[in-house]
């Protein structure tokens, strides 16, 4: 499944997925209350995965004393607006502050911090316990953190190469 967020005037703001077993796209509208609570310039979205299922970071911006909040949530069905779970929130942070690189541990926090302009470190949080803990990672404001998911399949496996290994 391959996510991406979408605006357009019959949905606002939602979630397109593209399944690639079944070659098909899927609408997903984001959580109402999110919707409801939406102004533009004072809260974004990205998608990221935690465990393994669709994970959207609603980041809320408070002007009044310049800090954001994170609003974790996870899809539980892809095409379904009530299977999202609002699974924990991370904040207030500063608003030039931290920002959410990915998931680990179960609830675990990926947060990038800036150290001094043009480098970054990268810290877990434990949002539950708040907890923190410096991973001794450094990187640029670019820093990313991919998912990889072990697969038996071969990419170049072509039909008659199946036949001749025998699967």
């Amino acid at each position: 499944m391959f996510s991406w967020l979408v605006e357009n005037d019959e949905y606002g703001e939602h979630v397109m997925s593209f399944d690639m077993s079944n070659e098909v796209f899927i609408t997903t509208p984001l959580p109402p209350r999110i919707i409801e609570r939406s102004c533009p310039g004072t809260c974004w979205n990205s998608l990221m995965f935690h465990n393994k299922s669709l994970a959207l970071d609603h980041c809320v911006r408070d002007r009044n004393n310049d800090t954001k909040t994170h609003n974790i949530w996870v899809l539980g069905e892809y095409g379904v607006k009530d299977s999202w779970t609002n699974l924990f929130n991370v904040g207030p942070l500063e608003y030039l502050g931290p920002s959410i690189r990915g998931f680990c541990n179960n609830n675990g926090v990926l947060l990038q911090v800036n150290r001094d302009g043009c480098h970054h470190d990268l810290i877990l949080v434990d949002p539950s316990i708040r907890k923190i803990k410096d991973l001794d990672i450094h990187g640029t404001s670019s820093m990313q953190i991919l998912n990889y998911q072990e697969s038996l399949a071969q990419i170049n496996a072509t039909p008659s190469s199946r036949i001749l290994d025998g699967s």
